[in-house]
């Protein structure tokens, strides 16, 4: 038999579960639709860049405006700023943060 503690962890793990899924997939879906966009407005005779860029672990995207977290974790500014919203805590080891925790990243050569 299940005490109402077990049914309140499993709960609210399933409800934050869910909470990130549904954040990611607007930050996907958000930064696909910015992509076609800006691919549409592209100059298909434009030489193309070699360098390699960060990728976010959130939108799986070339990393914009790098911002880490004080668990030192780093994703785009708008990706993190969204995921604080919504699930309060680091998606990667779900400490918990808020929007005075996070820090812009200047790395030098970052596409």
């Amino acid at each position: 038999m299940l005490v109402d503690s077990q049914i309140w962890d499993r709960s609210s793990l399933a409800f934050w579960h869910l909470c990130r899924l549904f954040v990611l997939w607007q930050i996907w879906l958000t930064r696909n639709l910015q992509r076609e966009e800006s691919d549409a407005n592209k100059d298909p005779f434009r030489e193309q860049s070699n360098e390699v860029g960060f990728t976010c672990a959130i939108c799986l995207d070339t990393m914009k405006e790098a911002t880490s977290t004080v668990c030192g974790h780093i994703f785009c500014r708008c990706c993190i700023s969204e995921v604080i919203k919504a699930c309060k805590s680091c998606p990667t080891c779900r400490k918990k943060l808020n929007s005075s925790l996070i820090h812009r990243v200047y790395i030098e050569n970052m596409i």
